[in-house]
């Protein structure tokens, strides 16, 4: 039977991992490739393999048998695969060839690397000050200067350098840590629909390439622009775009929330611009799990969707538009770290929000009550983000700059790294 051959090829393979046993996890690292990882055995069977999914989720996974263990295509092995499918599939043993996955060297280990993965402790907390890291000096147009920001993002490739979309500026900065001023990447300050500039680009995200994908809201465009690249190239035209993420797992989808005939929609794309499907009818992103977490602003809640699901259920807010801590209002943007805790960016109340996960109410970590220019308040909030450490910054739009709160890093007992598993405007 194939069975008996599927296990040879797994225990041939986990003889060449050496220190790859079956203690790992699903998506455990356990090949020098970064796009490979670890896959159970399907149904109740321990072991698994390290195969490649750097592609996105083929559409030709066939389920196994009803056991959750036999697949009767040659060649392949059923193995669990949630990031695709809620029930175990057959995947090609080719995909777990030890030259595309070569075997780590060394045991990986629990300390967290650089770009640790690990999230954010339920007891952590922030500085209740914050520190503007960009802007901060007025309305303008000058390199220290900032116009109703309305997106971040961190590289976590380039030191921790922020990403900002300075949107009345029609342009695209680069923050160093630490700079007085910023940089422009891209745009030149007067709107226009030429290759180098922009007009009102609003949220903005980066893959591991450092490739920047750019909302270009007046233009009715997502542009893509290259790591050191002078101009930037259309993917998608003709759209009507209020939000974009990569999928978290392999990077190789872009999510745009978009405005059509239909209302508002998520529609998944190719890195490329090609169109793939209509996702949802409203903000969500998709982590390793399948799960989707949605920004619902017109209901003032935040919704999870799980894999294949047809209802939703609310995790954060849906009580209302209120000041209490179990409001929300209006959020525009939304993180969920590993342990499943949720920040929103809660504009209407100028803060922003933790829902741990399961919880009924949510805890103000920054912002609030009130809006105002000193470095406790913040004025129209639109978007956030954390560091390798756990600091949060917030684009704080109508402040015309972005604030830095750093973590206490007692409240983690030193363990503040943060970690993405969807980020949503």
């Amino acid at each position: 039977m194939f069975l008996s051959t599927g296990l040879t090829i797994i225990i041939a393979l986990l003889n060449l991992a050496s220190s790859q046993t079956c203690k790992l996890n699903k998506y455990d690292q356990c090949s020098s490739n970064i796009h490979c990882a670890w896959l159970q055995l399907g149904g109740d069977a321990e072991g698994g393999v390290c195969a490649y999914i750097g592609e996105s989720c083929f559409s030709n996974l066939i389920p196994c048998e009803n056991d959750n263990v036999t697949c009767v295509q040659s060649n392949a092995i059923c193995v669990k695969h949630p990031r695709c499918h809620t029930r175990s599939v057959c995947y090609s043993m080719k995909l777990a060839d030890p030259i595309i996955c070569p075997p780590l060297t060394t045991t990986p280990t629990t300390s967290p690397p650089p770009n640790a993965t690990d999230g954010l402790c339920t007891t952590a907390t922030w500085q209740s000050e914050g520190q503007t890291v960009a802007g901060g000096n007025g309305h303008g147009v000058a390199l220290n200067q900032l116009a109703h920001p309305t997106g971040i993002f961190i590289d976590p490739n380039d030191n921790d350098a922020l990403l900002i979309a300075d949107s009345s500026n029609n342009r695209i900065m680069k923050w160093d840590r630490n700079a007085s001023n910023g940089q422009i990447i891209l745009g030149d300050m007067k709107a226009g629909n030429g290759s180098d500039q922009l007009w009102y680009p609003q949220y903005l995200t980066m893959d591991e390439q450092s490739t920047v994908f750019v909302i270009d809201s007046n233009n009715h465009r997502v542009q893509r622009l290259a790591k050191g690249a002078k101009n930037a190239e259309t993917i998608i035209s003709n759209i009507n775009a209020r939000g974009i993420a990569l999928d978290e797992e392999d990077q190789q989808n872009l999510y745009l929330t978009v405005m059509n005939n239909q209302g508002e929609q998520v529609v998944k794309y190719t890195k490329n611009g090609e169109f793939q499907q209509v996702i949802a009818a409203q903000q969500l992103y998709v982590d390793r799990d399948g799960s989707a977490f949605v920004a619902d602003s017109a209901n003032s809640r935040v919704m999870k969707w799980s894999l294949n699901a047809s209802v939703g259920e609310i995790v954060a807010g849906g009580t209302g538009v209120g000041i209490n801590s179990n409001n929300i209002g209006s959020p525009t943007s939304v993180f969920v770290d590993r342990l499943g805790s949720i920040y929103v960016v809660d504009t209407y109340n100028e803060r922003i929000v933790r829902w741990l996960k399961g919880a009924q109410a949510g805890t103000i970590i920054a912002g609030g009550p009130g809006l105002g220019s000193s470095a406790k308040l913040l004025e129209h909030p639109k978007d956030l983000a954390f560091d390798r450490e756990g600091n949060l910054y917030v684009c704080d739009s109508y402040n015309y700059r972005v604030q830095m709160f750093a973590i206490n890093k007692t409240s983690c007992g030193g363990a503040t790294r943060a970690s993405v598993i969807g980020k949503v405007k």
